[in-house]
Formats: structure tokens, C-alpha cells, sequence
């Protein structure tokens, strides 16, 4: 892997919390510690080009997700909400509601592959039906993490589980089959020695990666979710691993850190990752990374007001 940065996107509203690609990949969506969000035009050959930028009034955007067809962005807010997006035209998106009621700082948040449901992680986990889009309903509200907040949650691509990172430094994994009844699959996930602030499943559904305060990455085995094993463990950085993105196949993984910097790992070997690559350029903490669904452009989003834009190995966008 030989990535290149082919884009530097500067912002003058504060840290940039969170980057995510359509589906598609061909729209980049940043947050902003202004509370704004920005939608960006990847496809041109000559750089990103801002397709709309856009705010309500509230706090600040902490995490972005595309619904599967890319029509809606989830946004989640510092100041407990949650706010749904038709950015089917990305020039004029068009706020359709707010999902109230949570109990902290919306720090992540994910829809199922399906695009029927919506997970946020705040306070808690809650979960929402979002398949009208216009009338959202809370399904459940989970508590069993023992310290909060919950600082991710991610969909296995079945859409039959989910993953929550807590405070508390565990994982848990949730049987969402009946998003009516959730119910806990397994004693939660415990290997991190501070908060654990990110987690991804890999395309394949069968390996999860942990990111947390200790610095560290864990990738598990969760083939057999009941029965959730470590294989592997990624070390190195110097600060708090932030967040966490498999690349296309899942044999690439970007790990995000505090300490500015931005590592790729071959985790093909699940039990012996190997670092391929070190991104340097950001001034600031890394918060968010996420690659687009071919795995050959990775954006990156830090606290010094940028989001970058990177290109595997030479490969088109």
C-alpha cells in the first residue's frame, strides 16, 4: 500500500468530529465542531468540490452516517440529538426531523444495512425505526454498559447484530433480529484497559476491531458471536486510538489516533497484523477515519480543522 494525499479540505468552524462516503463513494460527508456539515463532490479529478455545506441550530456534529441507498444523513449532535437529512440532492439537503430524547452527546451513529433501523450511541444505546424517514420510532433503549457514554455502535453487515464501545471499556454485542426484544448475546468483550472509543466489523462480518483510550486496537473473532475470541492486537501508537475503518476486502485496516498520525494495517492475518503505512500531515488529533466502498480512497478528519483525502496504491477514487 502506497497511499498519496490528494486533497487537504480546510474548514474555518472548528475540529472536523467525523467524515463518512456515501455508499457510492462518490460524496464525502464531514462534521463540524460548528455545528455545520458539508457535503463534498470526490469525483472530480482535480480535488473535492464542495457540493453544500449546511446547520441548524444545536450543538456541535460529533458522528455522520449515510443510509444504504444514500439518501438520508444521520448527524448526530452534541446537545442530544440526532438529526435526519435528504441529501438525495447534496446541493439542498433538506432537514426532515430530530430524534429527541437521548441522554448525552450523540457520538455515533449507524443505520443497518437494511436502512430500516438506526442505531445511536449517547448516553446509551438506543435504537430507532427510521424506515419512514419523517416519523422515526424508538424501538429500545439499552443500558447494561456500567459507565457511559457509549462512544460507538456499528452494525455487523447481516444487520442481525450490533456492536456498542462504552466508558466502562467493553464491548457489547446485541441480538438486534427483533429490534423490538435486543437482548445481550455474550458477557461483554473485555480486553482494553481504558475506555473504548471505536468498533468496525469487517466486511465478512467475522472479525470486530476495538479502538481505545489504552492506545491499543483488538480485532476479535466473532464468527460465533456467542463466543467472541481476541486474535489479535494492534499497538504502536503514542496516544488514544480514536477510530477505527476496514478497507474494501477487510484486509486493510486504518486506525486513527491522537497523536496526529494515522496507521494502515494488513490484517489479513488476523493474529499477526502488520503495518503497511504511518499518515502524517494532520496538526492535530485524528478523530475520525473512513474509507469508501472500494477501499481505495480514505478520508481522514482531525482536530485541526481539516478533513484529508488519500489514495491507495494509485488507484482512481
Amino acid at each position: 500500500v502506497h497511499p498519496d494525499r490528494i486533497a487537504t479540505i480546510g474548514h474555518d468552524g472548528g475540529a472536523a468530529n467525523a467524515v463518512a462516503f456515501r455508499p457510492d463513494g462518490r460524496i464525502l460527508a464531514a462534521g463540524y465542531d460548528d455545528r455545520t456539515f458539508s457535503l463534498w463532490d470526490v469525483t472530480n479529478p482535480t480535488g473535492p468540490i464542495l457540493a453544500g455545506s449546511f446547520s441548524q441550530p444545536g450543538g456541535a456534529v460529533r458522528s455522520v452516517a449515510f443510509s444504504p441507498d444514500g439518501r438520508i444523513l444521520a448527524a448526530g449532535h452534541s446537545d442530544l440529538v440526532t438529526s435526519l437529512w435528504d441529501v438525495s440532492n447534496p446541493s439542498r439537503a433538506v432537514h426532515i426531523v430530530d430524534l429527541p430524547d437521548h441522554n448525552g452527546a450523540v457520538e455515533s451513529v449507524a443505520f443497518s444495512p437494511n436502512g430500516r433501523l438506526l442505531a445511536v450511541g449517547n448516553g446509551i444505546f438506543i435504537l430507532w425505526d427510521v424506515s419512514d424517514p419523517a416519523r422515526p420510532i424508538r424501538l429500545a433503549s439499552l443500558t447494561s454498559h456500567t459507565e457511559l457514554p457509549v462512544y460507538s455502535v456499528a452494525f455487523r453487515p447481516d444487520g442481525h447484530v450490533v456492536a456498542t464501545a462504552s466508558a466502562d471499556r467493553t464491548v457489547i454485542l446485541w441480538d438486534v433480529s427483533d429490534p423490538v426484544h435486543v437482548t445481550e448475546i455474550a458477557s461483554p468483550l473485555t480486553r482494553h484497559a481504558g475506555p473504548v472509543l471505536a468498533v468496525a466489523f469487517s466486511p465478512d462480518g467475522q472479525t470486530l476491531a476495538t479502538a481505545s483510550y489504552d492506545k491499543t486496537v483488538v480485532l476479535w473473532n466473532v464468527t460465533d458471536p456467542a463466543h467472541p475470541r481476541p486474535t489479535g492486537t494492534i499497538a504502536g501508537h503514542t496516544e488514544p486510538t480514536t477510530s477505527v475503518a476496514f478497507g474494501g476486502d477487510g484486509h486493510l485496516l486504518a486506525v486513527a489516533s491522537a497523536d496526529k498520525t494515522v496507521t494502515l494495517w494488513n490484517v489479513t492475518d488476523r493474529t499477526h497484523p502488520k503495518r503497511e503505512a504511518t499518515l502524517t500531515g494532520h496538526t492535530g488529533p485524528v478523530l475520525s477515519v473512513a474509507f469508501n466502498s472500494t477501499g481505495r480512497t480514505l478520508a481522514t478528519a482531525g482536530g485541526d480543522q481539516t478533513v484529508q483525502v488519500w489514495q491507495m496504491g494509485g488507484s482512481p477514487p
